[in-house]
């Protein structure tokens, strides 16, 4: 009989190390409830649980990601105030960080417009612009 309880034993602890507890909305639990019942419906050789259900769906999301899901992601999950400390941080650590960005932080603080391009100079009665009239050529 001890032998019997040991491998039970040990079977259980060899579950509980492969096991992670994740946390999902009610919606999403909804759903993965409605889609456990749908396969569970008229399957007459087995049964699955909604923890093989939510696995399946893991394993095949991941091998069909796209570089479009990734942002997508992140997009509904963008935060400014993350964004910026990130930007800090990188300040903080001496990295690089795009000059339009610290140009933004500049003109938030200070209310300065980055400076404009250098304009030429007007034309006036003493220059010409590299073309001689016809009148003047005489």
């Amino acid at each position: 009989m001890e032998e019997k309880e040991l491998k039970t034993k040990n079977k259980e602890e060899n579950q509980k190390e492969n096991i992670i507890r994740i946390f999902i909305s009610r919606e999403a639990e909804a759903m993965l409830s409605a889609i456990t019942e749908d396969v569970n419906r008229d399957f007459e050789a087995g049964r699955v649980t909604r923890s093989e259900v939510a696995n399946y769906i893991l394993f095949k999301f991941k091998r069909d990601l796209t570089e479009n899901d990734l942002q997508l992601i992140r997009a509904e999950h963008f935060s400014v105030v993350i964004q910026m400390e990130a930007i800090l941080k990188k300040i903080k650590n001496g990295e690089n960080v795009p000059q339009n960005v610290m140009d933004a932080i500049t003109e938030s603080y200070l209310g300065l417009v980055a400076p404009a391009k250098k304009s030429k100079k007007p034309l006036n009665d003493k220059s010409t612009n590299g073309r001689l009239m016809e009148s003047e050529q005489v």
